[in-house]
């Protein structure tokens, strides 16, 4: 009975992160944040992890579960600011959480980071027609 509560439990986690009705889009962005170091704040960490969801508990607690955006670049010493430009598909409307967790050569993760938030909304209006007229 354990067991089957346990799987359960992480099948709603996995659909409670990303929970979205609507028509998705793609759009540009650029993350920044400062390196941090293999062992602490000191040398390189091996690499970074990137999530986002819809709901903020399931990023925080359940971080593994969670949407990946890709990071393909190598970080660079602790303190150096970094920058990583990608593709993601989000939904008008919808808030997004983000989180970043740094890891190391021996497999130890950082803890959670901040975070980020963002809303898509359009508020750009249409252009005004300005060649209406009769078909003679």
């Amino acid at each position: 009975m354990r067991e089957f509560l346990t799987v359960v439990l992480m099948m709603v986690v996995m659909v409670g992160c990303i929970w979205v009705r609507g028509e998705s889009k793609s759009v540009e962005k650029t993350f920044t944040w400062t390196a941090t170091g293999d062992d602490g704040t000191l040398g390189s960490a091996e690499g970074n992890v990137l999530r986002m969801s819809t709901d903020a508990d399931s990023l925080v607690y359940h971080f593994d579960h969670c949407a990946s955006i890709p990071v393909t670049i190598t970080p660079s010493s602790a303190g150096t600011p970094e920058q990583y430009a990608t593709t993601i598909e989000v939904t008008e409307g919808v808030t997004y959480y983000f989180m970043m967790k740094a890891f190391d050569d021996a497999g130890n993760w950082s803890g959670p980071g901040n975070l980020l938030v963002r809303s898509w909304n359009d508020t750009i209006a249409p252009a005004a027609i300005l060649d209406l007229n009769f078909l003679e």
